[in-house]
């Protein structure tokens, strides 16, 4: 009777153990949180509200957006890099924070490739080239041609680091035309100066050239993307006057390393759902492509993408900030 007693007691002590493991095992547990190193109101910022309002039912656990902008995004990386590899904090990045990260900052308090474990990469954005008002029906040859024989009438401008190398890519495979390449602070000044007349061209994301377009306030004689985008089908390809020529930033999720597989899995396979329905996939599209890399794709290709980056920094002659 004892021995009975003993027994029974030391199996129900094995499953209240057993239930204890299991509930602080399972994921997730509690709020997660997506830190954005944008500004509010940002496409990074809408996009992870849109993601987190399918997310939430499906995992069961609130989704907090939050906005940690700063140091050109890599704030928010550093934050997300030192937090706990638990799967409760998890960073919208681009290629600035990661891949292209040692090719423009001089210092990180982060390893923008070994500190991160990826989710996924869901979107490839690419730009176009928007040229002023009287350059209408103008080719993108035809426009390289006059920077050729004028250069001083037809300075280029961008907004970012990924703009200022592209540009430099399409000055060397034009055969160094010798323009002025101006940096903007912000892509609304910019385009007014390409709307005033100020600019020969700038380059600027596809979305934010939709509306000069449609107004016919500026033009797009040319897209960085090496295919056809489906917002802008139209638009011939930089890559086919100037072979080589293809450029553009690509957004994804991350986590901190060391994260559980099993954490990652959970995580990804909604998030992996969410990103085919119709809305997500036109909200990608209108930047460029929409994708869906498994964490093992989006993981060597963010390690692929940091030689690429730096190789093409040192062609441009970037000096890390």
């Amino acid at each position: 009777m004892v021995v009975k007693e003993a027994v029974s007691i030391a199996a129900f002590f094995l499953a209240a153990c057993s239930m204890t493991a299991f509930a602080q095992d399972r994921f997730p547990s509690k709020p997660i949180h997506i830190i954005i190193p944008f500004a509010a109101g940002s496409s990074p910022d809408v996009w992870s509200r849109l993601m987190a309002k399918q997310l939430e039912p499906r995992i069961g656990q609130p989704i907090v957006v939050e906005i940690k902008p700063g140091a050109n995004s890599t704030l928010g990386a550093t934050l997300v890099a030192k937090s706990a590899p638990d799967g409760y904090t998890i960073l919208y990045s681009t290629n600035s924070a990661t891949s292209a990260a040692k090719a423009l900052f001089k210092s990180l308090s982060y390893d923008p490739i070994r500190d991160f474990a990826a989710l996924t990469i869901f979107q490839q954005a690419y730009f176009a080239f928007m040229v002023r008002p009287e350059e209408k029906g103008t080719t993108f040859a035809q426009f390289l041609d006059k920077m050729r024989k004028d250069p001083g009438r037809y300075p280029t401008a961008g907004s970012s680091s990924t703009h200022e190398i592209l540009d430099r890519m399409m000055d060397k495979a034009s055969g160094k035309i010798g323009h002025t390449y101006v940096r903007y602070a912000n892509s609304g000044t910019m385009m007014t100066d390409v709307v005033g007349g100020r600019l020969g061209g700038a380059f600027h994301t596809i979305s934010g050239s939709l509306p000069f377009m449609k107004s016919g306030q500026a033009h797009a004689i040319a897209v960085s993307s090496p295919v056809p985008l489906a917002g802008m089908l139209e638009t011939p390809l930089m890559i086919t006057t100037l072979p080589g020529v293809a450029l553009g930033p690509w957004s994804g999720l991350f986590v901190p390393a060391k994260t559980p597989r099993n954490v990652i899995n959970a995580l990804y396979q909604p998030i992996a759902a969410i990103l085919k329905e119709p809305a997500f996939v036109r909200w990608s599209e209108e930047a460029g492509r929409a994708i869906t890399m498994t964490p093992e794709e989006a993981n060597n290709f963010v390690r692929e993408e940091e030689g690429r980056w730096t190789s093409l920094g040192r062609m441009a002659g970037i000096d890390p900030e």
